[in-house]
């Protein structure tokens, strides 16, 4: 499933039904994934769990003097936040305006050795409320992880796509919004208009203010429209060190659609001077395209559409795969030069789940071809019981909308029994927002070549794959040329 574990599979089904304790093992799982130690059936302050100097920790059910929180969220030995955790159903903005501030104002006067201050009563930071449900903006107070920061009473709930790490908790807790906007508004404007710098025009300069005047305003989400030939990189690199100056925001993501862009982009911020004779790159460090490895003292991430999304929602240099198979025995048979592909298991893994295997387990070759029927219905039976259903259409959709396209068949997984699948795999069904490119269909020996022909046959149809196969969109390849060609 490309890269995502178990646990967080259940955030990719509908979770209508999931209750406060199921939600505990999809926040643990995502907490691990950011850095926090968390386990809420085994890190719990009823076994004795206390925060640990060197450790970020998760403590589930930490008391405090209106009952137990779902979790504490130290760093080291200080509590920097409390998350409510929720069944699906439940409204999350009213949970972290009522529960979240209460446990925040209640936290015992026994532990305040951890307390890191007082901010109008509240005695924690920050706090999250959940229900384990992926943010929607069409539910917005029923999905995502809200998030409020209790040191200023004019801050409001917000919902967040992911968790903050513990190293962004920090860097929030080091951060004075209130002092940094004062200092971006006393900031001259001056470097912007130097003939020798950046020398920016009128219209430019009005954008740049515009922006910022919406950033001190609050506002979350700023458009800023400009023809082409207008100059639009040397504003934004105008703004961007005029927030960096003024310690408004820590890091800035410059994100592009193609390379060429961000490299036109590197030039700019390599090139232009801005104050002292000097570029933005020599005044602060810079991640430019394809650099990976992301430092403290990183200011400015330079990224293609792509890049971001495969880092973000794959292993590194992975690609989403779907399995037919129950076990990786294709690693071992195709693994070598194949690239890591984190495979979705469509039918489920033989020590996860009590499976019903496919027709070849379960008869003699002479009626393979009988009973079809039967086995592509225990097929489809299985994967509504375990729940595996059609998320890979939402993997896939995620990744290869920015990609194009490619379907690798090995071996036996081109089988009629698995027809609705291949069908939109193949693009027959349905149709996904990118370009199929090329499909290509391994086999072993003569016999196998007739076979992978008459499945295909069955699945798309004759015209289908007549076309295709006329317009080298799907190939039939030996397996012992795959290593080559992959």
């Amino acid at each position: 499933m490309s890269g995502l574990t178990n646990s967080l599979k259940l955030t990719l089904k509908k979770t209508t039904m999931l209750n406060e304790a199921d939600t505990r093992k999809i926040i643990d799982e995502q907490l691990r994934q950011v850095g926090w130690e968390a386990d809420s059936d085994n890190l719990r302050y009823s076994r004795g769990t206390r925060p640990q100097k060197g450790r970020n920790i998760a403590v589930a059910e930490w008391q405090t003097d209106s009952g137990f929180v779902d979790y504490a969220l130290f760093v080291g030995m200080k509590m920097v936040a409390t998350i409510e955790a929720k069944a699906t159903h439940k409204d999350i903005s009213a949970v972290i305006d009522c529960q979240g501030k209460d446990y925040a104002r209640n936290i015992r006067d026994e532990d305040k050795v951890y307390r890191l201050g007082d901010w109008n009563g509240f005695k924690v930071p920050f706090t999250f409320a959940t229900n384990a449900r992926p943010y929607n903006r069409q539910l917005e107070t029923k999905s995502g992880i809200w998030f409020l920061d209790l040191r200023r009473s004019d801050n409001a709930p917000k919902a967040l796509r992911g968790w903050i790490s513990p190293t962004g908790i920090v860097e929030l807790l080091e951060r004075d919004i209130s002092a940094s906007n004062e200092k971006l508004q006393k900031l001259p404007l001056d470097f912007l208009r130097d003939e020798d710098g950046l020398n920016l025009r009128g219209y430019q300069i009005k954008a740049v203010q515009a922006a910022e005047r919406a950033v001190l305003d609050g506002q979350k989400n700023i458009l800023i429209a400009m023809a082409t030939g207008t100059g639009k990189t040397r504003t934004v690199l105008g703004m961007i060190y005029r927030f960096l100056k003024a310690e408004r925001f820590r890091r800035i993501l410059f994100l592009v659609d193609r390379n060429s862009l961000g490299e036109q982009a590197q030039d700019v911020f390599a090139t232009v001077k801005l104050e002292d004779l000097l570029p933005l790159d020599k005044i602060y460090n810079i991640n430019k395209l394809g650099d990976k490895t992301f430092g403290k003292e990183t200011r400015l991430q330079i990224a293609t559409v792509q890049s971001m999304v495969k880092r973000i929602l794959y292993a590194e240099d992975s690609i989403p795969g779907v399995s037919y198979n129950y076990t990786n025995t294709w690693q071992k048979i195709y693994g070598k030069g194949f690239p890591d592909v984190h495979p979705y298991f469509i039918h489920g893994q033989i020590h996860k789940h009590n499976l019903v295997f496919g027709i070849g387990e379960t008869l003699l070759p002479t009626l393979e071809n009988i009973y079809t029927e039967c086995a592509s219905f225990k097929k489809f039976f299985q994967r509504v019981k375990y729940r595996l259903g059609n998320d890979y259409k939402k993997i896939s959709k995620n990744y290869y909308q920015y990609y194009k396209w490619q379907i690798i068949i090995y071996g036996h997984s081109l089988d009629a029994t698995d027809k609705d699948s291949l069908r939109w795999l193949m693009g027959q069904e349905e149709k996904f927002d990118t370009e199929l490119d090329t499909i290509t269909i391994y086999y072993y020996d003569e016999n196998s070549y007739n076979k992978q022909i008459a499945n295909a046959i069955q699945i798309i149809g004759k015209k289908a794959l007549m076309d295709a196969v006329h317009s080298d969109k799907l190939v039939f390849l030996p397996v012992k040329n795959s290593h080559k060609q992959i």
